[in-house]
Formats: structure tokens, sequence, C-alpha cells
């Protein structure tokens, strides 16, 4: 029996505590009722979240062209029903909420028990969709051969300020641009193998574009090919639309990716090709390569330009390509030569050097130095095919045939040579290149759009005022010169040291072109032969050179242009010259001993004439008949003692006239009436640019209404008055300028020239005040002088007087304001009162060596608004501590430059802030360059303007002791800093 009861109580134990359980769960239920709910709203927001982005990615899918995952449709399902459910079981909850707790807590309870238990599996069983690789088999990326950069200081900071830009979350599309051969493709190639072994992107591409030539909608599905071949995505012969659709689709699931876009000509419509837009997709990240930086500008956040190599760098690289061969004793001079003449190009360097590598004799050096210095591929090196046919590619998609003989004449001028920009745009008029305009001033235009497309390209590289061919493009466009389809021919031997100029093969060859410039000749040869196609003859910067021949120039009948500047020996120039009947350009500048021209009556299409800088005493005879000039320069001629009555009226068509700095030279009597000369260069109709030197006398200048009216038709003019042989280091503006010399009074009616101006300069002036005080109080009918843009003083040793007698600011529209050597000056501000200046259309100040200045501006007083202010500098002002100021009468807390984007400040040894605890904001700041100012410890950069900043330069110690307000903004400032 006991054995019995045993296995019976074994048989129903189970069952009890089953039954057991159950009843104790279903007691539960009732008390855990609002936590069960609570539960199965948490469980179904993650399911709904989960089912709308499943939605999405179907969608995604759908667009691509890519087929859906199985069973994904019926969870979708499952979980609308489950929805369905929950918000029906809510319901009934809701009207039964008032019945007895009994009902509620038997029914609800246990079906809350249930679709808690449904969500959980169902949610167990459905995970997030796979955005981060759609297809398995995608490679990640694909490794890129790439010579190393690590040893390439330049190329190694260029890579980590890429990847810093790659981190940024407000940089999307980086352009990386440069000239052919610098580097940019090696640069992005070790960028794509790193970012190989990098978790930060889903996917990296690499698209070679190439389009060199204008087939947009070509170009456009030859790289949506590329990049849907990367993804393993199919696109066919379809609409662009619709490929389009299914490309931006599939890069949304990649949700972060790189593509490289390498070898850039031509701008891509990137929303055209299929790139999810900026604000769409943050985590897809552009970087692009191109020559071009108008490219770069149109299609990049952030442009990057890449240099040549330093000498360091380069000398390292040529040795690496070459082997030890290059470091022995007798090949290290030849193979530093070899480098140096490859311009820090890195494929030049590289091609050159391989084809060197191994090579003991030295003869082959020597005749591979040879060849380079010819601008000539070195025999068996490669560099044509591999270097100079690559680079011509640039020349070859200029625009027209008028713009590459533009480029090729840039070939004329030595290595490293700056090119003045007007002088380039007057060689390519005179040539017939531009076409015909009404006016100097917009051909000028027509030369400076070329050369910025030029630069564009990559073909010249940027000055100031100039432009400079790097030695390898250089060597390409002589290259270029001789091939047999070209037909602009050039005989290129400038800045090689000749001593003497040999005329043979000058017209054999048949060149157009003939550059001997910068050399030491002596002599010129007696012309044997003739040389019916040259049109152009540099000879310029020949200092040695005394003599011409009298039939050197009569074999160059075709000749329109005749450069002989710096050739400051020869004391004239033979007769011959007036049988040049082509001729448009004569440049004699700086020919200092020039005495005597001959007669230039037959020089009728003559159309520029320089005699600047020369001993000439007087004008050539049948310079009257020259009708056809443009411009003339007679300026800085100190023996130049009268202009022939009637000369200047025979000048119609003249547009640009220089006298300035002829201090013999009269146009106004001592009574400041208006002398003959003066009237007929008044009367030229077409003359829009004048430069002329008025003396003191013309300080009392009686004006008159011809006058008046006649300074408001020109364009331009720069009037100087007060002391003579001092133009040369104020020099000319592009506006209306006015300038004052060592003067301390004038006429009563001066007020009418100042109504009439944009640029007023005083320099060594004395009795400002005084001068300052009549203009005001004469200025009458005139009103304030609404035109005036510009206002400079240099080597002024008075003060400004403080109190105001001006009840209107005299200049209301000024822009810009420079001080020199002022030496009394404290505060800029003080310059306000007099003038009653607001500076209200203030875009610049700039203040140099102004011993006394303690801080440029003080703010909240007289300067109330500087709301357009740009441009700030300081430069050698040894006692200024601070930028800004606040004035101690003023309640302001801080103060905003809207618009203030760049700060140079220069050898300021005392200067201790821009602001004492950063109370000034500069919202726009881009560029801050600091050099010299050891004390300076912060600058104005807070949260708003951490984005705008470019560029920071300064001393890297300097660098290092800055203070920030945290790490955070010091590390998101730190791309942007480039070293001295």
């Amino acid at each position: 029996m006991e054995v019995l009861a045993s296995s019976v109580g074994a048989l129903l134990a189970e069952p009890c505590r089953a039954l057991f359980i159950y009843l104790l769960a279903k007691l539960k239920n009732p008390f855990r009722f609002p936590a069960n709910l609570r539960d199965l709203d948490t469980e179904m927001e993650v399911l709904i979240q989960l089912r709308d982005q499943w939605s999405q990615h179907l969608q995604l899918l759908a667009q691509a062209g890519l087929e859906e995952p199985p069973q994904v449709r019926d969870r979708l399902r499952q979980v609308h029903t489950l929805e369905d459910r929950v918000r029906s079981l809510k319901q009934d909850y809701a009207r039964n909420s008032e019945r007895s707790c009994c009902l509620r807590c038997s029914r609800l309870s246990d079906d809350v028990v249930i679709l808690l238990g449904e969500a959980k599996q169902l949610k167990s069983d459905w995970e997030m969709p796979d955005d981060t690789n759609p297809d398995p088999t995608t490679v990640r990326t694909e490794h890129m051969p790439a010579p190393a950069i690590e040893d390439q200081a330049t190329a190694s900071r260029n890579m980590a300020k890429v990847m810093d830009l790659l981190r940024r979350e407000d940089v999307q599309r980086i352009g990386i641009w440069g000239m052919g051969g610098v580097g940019k493709t090696t640069l992005v190639r070790n960028i794509n193998n790193k970012l190989g072994g990098l978790d930060s992107f889903n996917i990296v591409m690499w698209i070679t574009v190439s389009n060199r030539y204008q087939e947009a909608e070509s170009d456009l599905r030859k790289i949506q090919n590329l990049i849907a071949e990367r993804l393993k995505l199919e696109l066919r012969e379809e609409s662009m639309e619709t490929r389009t659709s299914k490309l931006r689709a599939r890069l949304m699931m990649e949700k972060t990716f790189v593509l490289i876009l390498d070898d850039v000509w031509n701008p891509i419509d990137l929303d055209r090709l299929g790139i999810p837009e900026p604000q769409v997709l943050r985590g897809g990240k552009i970087i692009l390569t191109t020559r071009s930086s108008d490219v770069c500008s149109q299609m990049a956040d952030v442009p990057l330009k890449i240099e040549a190599l330093n000498e360091d760098e380069a000398w390292s690289l040529f040795c690496k390509s070459a082997g030890d061969v290059a470091t022995w004793e007798e090949i290290e001079p030849l193979a530093k030569a070899i480098t140096e003449e490859c311009g820090g190009l890195p494929l030049a360097i590289n091609v050159v050097g391989a084809s060197l590598k191994r090579k003991s004799v030295v003869e082959v050096w020597k005749d591979a130095l040879n060849a380079l210095r010819r601008s000539e591929p070195p025999i068996g090196s490669g560099l044509e095919d591999k270097v100079y046919n690559p680079i011509k590619w640039s020349y070859d998609l200029l625009p027209d045939e008028c713009m590459k003989s533009c480029f090729l004449f840039c070939c004329l001028f030595p290595e490293d040579y700056l090119i003045d920009k007007k002088r380039l745009v007057r060689y390519w008029s005179a040539e017939g290149l531009l076409k015909e305009h009404d006016d100097i001033e917009d051909e000028m235009s027509r030369g400076i759009t070329i050369i910025e497309i030029l630069k564009d390209r990559s073909l010249l590289e940027d000055g100031i005022l100039s432009v400079k061919i790097h030695d390898i493009i250089r060597d390409v466009s002589i290259w270029i010169t001789s091939l047999p389809e070209n037909e602009c021919r050039s005989l290129v031997r400038s800045g090689i040291d000749l001593e003497e100029m040999r005329e043979d093969g000058l017209s054999v060859n048949s060149y157009n072109r003939v550059s001997f410039m910068c050399n030491r000749i002596r002599k010129l040869p007696g012309a044997s032969q003739e040389c019916p196609t040259v049109v152009s003859l540099l000879l310029q910067e020949n200092q040695e050179l005394e003599h011409i021949p009298d039939d050197f120039l009569p074999a160059f009948k075709s000749l329109k242009i005749l450069d002989l500047t710096y050739c400051d020996r020869i004391k004239s120039l033979p007769p011959c010259l007036d049988q040049l009947g082509e001729l448009r350009l004569l440049f004699l500048e700086n020919c200092n001993d020039l005495e005597t021209l001959p007669p230039v009556g037959g020089l009728a299409k003559l159309q520029v004439l320089d005699c600047s800088h020369t001993s000439i005493a007087a004008l050539p005879q049948g310079m009257e008949k020259l009708t056809s000039l443009r411009q003339l320069n007679l300026s800085y001629n100190p023996r130049l003692a009268d202009i022939p009555v009637g000369l200047m009226s025979g000048l119609s068509n003249l547009e640009d006239l220089d006298l300035t700095d002829n201090g013999q030279l009269k146009f106004i009597g001592e009574n400041g009436e208006i002398l003959s000369q003066l009237r007929e260069i008044m009367s030229l109709k077409r003359l829009s640019c004048l430069n002329i030197e008025l003396g003191s006398s013309g300080c009392t200048l009686e004006t008159t209404d011809s006058l008046l009216n006649w300074t408001k038709n020109l364009n331009q003019f720069n009037f100087f008055f007060g002391a003579t042989g001092y133009s040369s280091g104020l020099g000319v503006s592009k506006g209306k300028q006015l300038i004052f010399k060592d003067i301390h009074q004038w006429g009563e009616r001066i007020e009418w020239l100042f109504a009439n101006t944009t640029h007023i300069r005083f320099d060594s002036c004395k009795r400002l005040n005084t001068m300052f005080e009549k203009l005001v109080a004469n200025r009458g009918e005139v009103g304030c002088f609404n035109t005036v843009k510009l206002l400079e003083f240099s080597s002024y040793t008075g003060s400004f007087r403080v109190g105001s007698n001006a009840k209107l600011d005299i200049l209301p529209n000024l822009e810009t304001v420079f001080l020199y050597d002022v030496t009394d000056l404290s505060c800029f501000s003080t310059l306000a009162p007099q003038l009653g200046l607001k500076f209200s259309k203030l875009r610049s100040i700039d203040v140099d060596s102004c011993k006394q200045l303690k801080y440029l501006i003080s703010i909240g007083t007289t300067i109330l608004s500087l709301e357009k202010l740009e441009y700030i500098s300081i430069t050698s002002c040894e006692r200024v501590e601070e930028v800004f100021n606040f004035d101690q009468n003023s309640s302001l807390q801080d103060y905003v430059f809207p618009n203030l984007r760049t700060i140079p400040l220069r050898n300021c040894p005392a200067l201790r802030f821009v602001s004492e605890q950063n109370r000034v904001v500069c919202p726009r700041l881009e560029e801050v360059y600091v050099r010299l100012c050891p004390l300076l410890k912060k600058l104005p950069l807070t949260a708003q303007n951490v984005g705008t900043i470019k560029t920071i330069r300064g001393e890297q110690e300097w660098w290092d002791e800055l203070e920030w307000e945290n790490d955070g903004m010091r590390n998101a400032i730190y791309p942007c800093f480039r070293p001295w």
C-alpha cells in the first residue's frame, strides 16, 4: 500500500504543480495588469519602428531594382494585425473601465499577457534590416597601387587634412586640385587604401572619370555604370531618371560611403548622377581630383590645392626613383640639377629618375640635363608619353586657337619669371589675339578673363599682379611649339646667360615668336637674311646691349611687337625703326640711357608706346601722325622739357596717357590758369585714363565748369599735387585719385575736385586740421563727397583734432582707410570727429608703422556701427596692446562685427588681445594671419565661427601656446592651421 500510495503521489505531483503555477499566474495577471500594459506598449513601439524601417528599406530595394528578402511582407502584416488587436484591447478596456474589477482582471489581463508574448516572439524573430551591406559579395574597399608618401611632409599633411575633413559632419564634398603631375592621384590612392583599414565607412568606391569633353549625359551614364558595378547593382539602358533613382536608393542603403572621383575635367551634376544630397544622407562623402579650380569651386564644399614638392622632398623622391647612383660624387651635381628641372612634380621626378636608374655613365646624365634645359624629353626617359602628353591634354582642351596661342606666348619668358598681367594682355592685343573692343578697359577685361581660365586649368600659377608658368608646363609649351602640326612656332632662348644672338635659323625655321630676353647680349647681328614670319621680338632685360645695327630691324618686316625694356645702355634707336609699318607695340621702358628717338611718322599702326624712365629730352618727329596710338606712357622722364603745341591734339585715338613725374613739364600757370598743353589733352574725345603731375600751383587751381565736366567723363585719373618726384612711391589707382604731397594749403574751390574723386591720399602733408576745416566750411553746394571710397594718410607727424566741426558725415561712402607712419595716432577712432565720419560703409582698415597706436578701435562712443567691416590689418605698431577696446563710458557688454572675415596681425610685440575677455564676436571670420605677436594668446573664436574658419597662419610655437575654451574647439580648428 505504501508503494502504491507513493506511486500515485508521484503521478499527481507534476499536474498539481502545473495547475498551481497556472492558477498563480492567473491570480497575478490582474495585479500586474498596469505593468504588463506598459510593457506591451514598449514592445509595440519597437515593432512599429522595425516595421517602418523595413518599409523604407523595401522601398529603397524596389527603387534600386533589387529583390525583397523572404518573409518580410508576412511579418509586416503580422505587425499590422498585432497593432490592430492591441488597439482593440485598449478600446475594450476604455469602454469597460467602470465595470467590476473582476471582469477587467479576468479577461483583459489575460489578453494583455497573450499579446505581450506574441510581440516579444515576433521581435526576436525579426532583426533590423541589414543596411550595411545589401550584397555580402560587395568588396568594401579596392586596394589601389600607389607610391608611399609617408616620407613627404607636404603630402602627409595634405592626407591628414583630408582625413580630418572626412570626419567633419559639415563637410560632404572635398575637392583636391592642382596642375597635372603634382601628385593628386597618388594622394587619393593613399587615402583610399587607408580608409580600407578603417571601419568608418561601409564602402569606398574609386571611379576614374576623365570627362575631358563636354558630353554630359554620356559621361554621367559611364560614371553611373562604374559605381553600379562596385555596388553589384544592375543598371539597364533605362531612362536617365530611372537610373538616377536606382543609384540614389542603393547608396541610401549604405548609410556611409566615400566616393572618389579621380581626374574630373568638367563639372559633374552629382544630383543627376544619383548621389544623395548632403541634407538627406550626411554619411555620404565625395572626394574629387581635378586640374580645374573652377570645377573644384562648383562641386566641393572645401577645396584643397596640391602644390609641387619643396627642394628637399623633390631630391628625396628622385634618389628613391634613381637609386644610389644619384648620390655618386661625379653624378650628384647633375642629379640635383635634373631634379630642379623637374620643378617639384612627383610624376616627372619619378619618370626621369626611373629612366636613369643604374645609369653609371656620366655622359648619359649630362645629356638628360641638356635635353631638359632645352625643354625636350630626354632620350628613352618616357617623359613624353608619361608627362608631356598628359599635360598637353590641358592645352588641347582650351576652347579655341586664340586662347591656345595666348597660353603659348607665356613660354617666351624665363623659368620662374613673374609675368605682369597687364603687360601680357598688351602683348596678346598687339598680336591680334583678342577680339577688337571699343576701349582698352574692355580689352583688358577680356585678357584678364583668359588669364583666369588658364589659371583655372592649372596652366598658369597665380600671383598678386602677375602670373607664373611652372617649369615643366613651360617645357611642355615650348615642346608644343616645336610640333609639326603647330602653326605658332617659337624660338625661346630667354634667361640662359647668352652673350650673343645668332640669326641663323630664324627664317629657315619660320619662327613666329623670338625671345632672347633676360640674357647678357652685348650686340645684335646685322641681319643677313629676311625673317618675314616673326611678329614678336622680345629683347628686354639685356642690360649690356649698347647698340642696335641699322640693318637689324628691317629684316623683321612683319614685326608687331618689339620690347627693349631695361636695355638701359642703348643711347639711340636706328632710323630704320620708321620702316616697321606693322608695328603695334613698342616698349622702351627703363632704357635709362636712351637720349633720342628717330622719326616715328611711319608707324601708322602703332597702338602702344612706352617711353617711361628714359633720358629723352624731346619727343620724336612725326609723333603727331600716330593716329592709331591708344596708350602712351611718358612718365619719369626728368629731361623732357616740353610737349610741342598741337602734338597731343593729333593723337585722336589716345585712351591712356601717363605724364607723371616729369618735373619740367608745366600744365598749370603760376596763378592757377590752365595752359594750352592741358587744354589739348582735355580735347581728346577718347581719353579715359590720365595720370598727370600738376605741381604745387595746382593746389590753387581755379576750377572751371569745363574742367569739372571733363574729370567726370574720365574713367580713371591720378592728379598729383605738391612736390615733384614722389609719385612712384605712392603708385596709381584704378579709380579717380587726388594725391597731395608735402602741402599745407589749397585753393578755395578744391572741393569741386573732391566731389569727383574716389581716392584721396595725403603724403607728408602739414596743417591737415586747418585744411580739413576749410574743406568742411567751403563745401557749400557740393554737399558730402559721396564718391570718395578710399582715404590714406602717410608720414603725418601731427594729430587729428578731437572736437567735431562737421555736422554731417562728409565721406558717407568711405570703404577703405590706410594709415602709414602716422606717428601721433593713439587710436583709429580719433580720426572720425573732425570730418564727422561714421564709417557706416567701411570695409577695410590697414594700419602700418603707427608708433603711438595703443588700440585700433574704441567701441561704444565715437564708433557705434561697423556692420560692413570685412578686413583689419595691423603691421609694425610696437605699442598696440588691443585691437578692439571698449570705451569706459560704454554700456555695451559685447560687440558684433557681422561681416569681419580677415585679420592679419604682424610685428606687434605688445599686442595681448584682439579684445579683452573676448567681448568681440565675429560670426563670419575666415582668415587670421599672425606673425611676430608673441603675447597674443587668444583669438576671437567661438562656437559661432568655428565652422567658418578657413585659414589660420602663424608660427608653430605661437600656435602651440594658444589658449582655447576647450579641446574640442582646438581640434576642430587644427585642420585650418598652416605654419609660416
